[in-house]
């Protein structure tokens, strides 16, 4: 029995007769019935040729049916077109896919440029991850694959390798593929190469590292800045409590540091300072801390050390220095004023104990022993001091600052010839304050320079007086050696004889009277010469 004309159903039945062939078929070949295969059969069908397949061998005397396999070569071809422009979907991707398996073994890869692949498709199709990309990532990935599959949520991973195209980095995504029950685990690697914004990343961490590193060190010798110092010592210092222990902090000063940038220049100069924190660095133990604080300062923090053992390592370290530092050729010597401050003895704080230790070195400069130990006795900047301090700087402006003049006569005839100016402080509450109390501290601070314009100027109107009184006086006025070396103090001085009207011939210096004290020095101001 065949299909009519008007049959639209894609399966009929049939009965089979044997010895003939079904109507409206043609015959089959009668080796597919000896061979036992089931036959396939072409007929006519509104004009169109079908292909049927029956479902019972003929000659078996049995009914059944044919199927009209035209849809399923039709739905066929639709998946295989579906799945063409899928792989040249895929491969026209710029990230690269690939499936796995549940053991990393590569099942399929797209990819647009071959030289990202870490080998020719052919080498990596049916091997592993371990074996393709080296066992270290492999294996990394091949456990993200046992995840994702086990959770069945997609997970994100960074990797570096070496391909073709060079050294690569990047990001993979894997997810699970939905597969049939019982079938095998597999998933999709999607990668994207992220070199470019990796490089960016790495050159901006560099550039932020050199930044961290440019606020927490000296650039000049390459230790530790005051900052990141201060930090060390606040974090000794907090340990020290807690474990009932002393520290001490070293303070350091390269004496005549000055002298040695003024007459050789600064890169003599910055060549010493990177000598001498070698020299420094070599002498300290491996839990110890050194930094350069500015300048020609460099400080030493001693953590868990006594005092005892503090004041060894200070009195050694001048004598890393005893070999002269050459420099060009030229061989400097060079010598360091080290103050010592301990904790709890000196200071509980870290500000405190440095600005004790920075003291003890002044005191070994002033009296040139190369090490001090801080002195409470011998301290200028103890908290009544500084409060002094803090007063001075409005008494400036409020001209609590008085010159008294002390005569110096000639003796043949006791005449007056010359005076010298001695300030004093006439302070609203304690009166008259002697110079011997609040000059020392000037000294430790930025008001010696202003301190020395202001006494100078009451001298020179003082002297602009007498003259116009015809009263002609020398007036010598002391100042401190900071003053004397300070390179402005010539124009200072001259601009100060201009305005007071005091002739710029009638000025001098001469050294201290007392070459014992060098503390001072004398400005002699004469009012002798008529005025310009």
């Amino acid at each position: 029995m065949g299909h009519g004309a008007g049959t639209t159903a894609a399966r009929s039945s049939f009965t089979s007769t044997p010895g003939r062939p079904i109507k409206g078929h043609v015959a089959t070949d009668e080796k597919d019935s000896v061979a036992g295969r089931v036959p396939a059969h072409e007929y006519c069908r509104g004009g169109q040729v079908s292909r049927t397949k029956a479902t019972a061998l003929p000659g078996s005397g049995q009914g059944g049916t044919l199927s009209d396999i035209g849809a399923t070569r039709v739905a066929t071809e639709v998946r295989r077109e579906s799945e063409a422009r899928l792989q040249a979907l895929l491969s026209s991707l710029d990230d690269l896919v690939f499936e796995l398996d549940e053991n990393g073994t590569y099942l399929g890869i797209w990819t647009i440029d071959d030289a990202l692949l870490a080998a020719p498709r052919s080498e990596m199709l049916g091997r592993t991850l371990r074996e393709t990309i080296g066992e270290e990532i492999g294996l990394r990935l091949t456990r993200v694959i046992g995840h994702v599959l086990e959770t069945g949520r997609s997970e994100t991973c960074e990797y570096c390798l070496e391909v073709p195209a060079g050294t690569r980095w990047f990001q993979g995504r894997l997810a699970p593929i939905a597969a049939l029950e019982g079938a095998p685990g597999r998933v999709c690697l999607l990668v994207r190469d992220i070199t470019v914004q990796k490089l960016a990343e790495t050159a901006r961490d560099k550039a932020e590292a050199q930044l961290r590193h440019q606020a927490l060190y000296d650039g000049l010798t390459g230790l530790p800045n005051r900052a990141l110092f201060h930090s060390r010592v606040e974090h000794a210092l907090e340990v020290a409590r807690r474990q009932h222990h002393e520290l001490a902090v070293l303070m350091l000063d390269v004496d005549r540091f000055k002298e040695i940038n003024d007459t050789l220049g600064h890169a003599v100069g910055d060549e010493v300072l990177r000598a001498v924190a070698g020299r420094l660095s070599r002498l300290i133990r491996g839990g110890d801390s050194i930094a350069r604080l500015g300048g020609d300062e460099f400080s030493i923090l001693l953590p868990n050390t006594s005092q005892t053992d503090a004041a060894m390592v200070a009195s050694r370290v001048p004598s890393c220095l005893e070999e002269p530092v050459v420099v060009d050729d030229l061989p400097l010597n060079i010598d360091l004023s080290v103050g010592l401050a301990v904790f709890p003895r000196d200071g509980a704080d870290a500000g405190l104990l440095l600005r004790r230790a920075d003291g003890a070195m002044y005191l070994a400069k002033t009296v040139r022993a190369g090490f001090a130990t801080y002195d409470r006795s011998a301290d200028p900047l103890t908290a009544e001091r500084l409060a002094l301090i803090g007063e001075l700087r409005g008494a400036l402006d409020r001209g609590e600052l008085v010159l008294y003049y002390q005569p110096q006569l000639a003796l043949p005839t006791g005449r007056t010839v010359a005076v010298e100016a001695l300030l004093r402080w006439q302070h609203p509450e304690r009166g008259l304050i002697p110079p011997d109390e609040f000059i020392p501290l000037v000294q430790h601070t930025g008001l010696i320079k202003p301190l020395a314009h202001y006494v100078l100027d009451r001298a020179l109107r003082q002297c602009r007086a007498w003259m116009d009184q015809g009263r002609p006086l020398r007036v010598a006025v002391n100042l401190a050696p900071r003053n004397l070396i300070d390179v402005d103090l010539p124009s200072d001085v001259a601009d100060l004889l201009r305005l007071n009207g005091v002739p710029r011939a009638c000025s001098g210096s001469r050294s201290p009277r007392a070459p014992s004290s060098p503390t001072r020095g004398v400005l002699v101001l004469s009012s002798r010469a008529s005025p310009s």
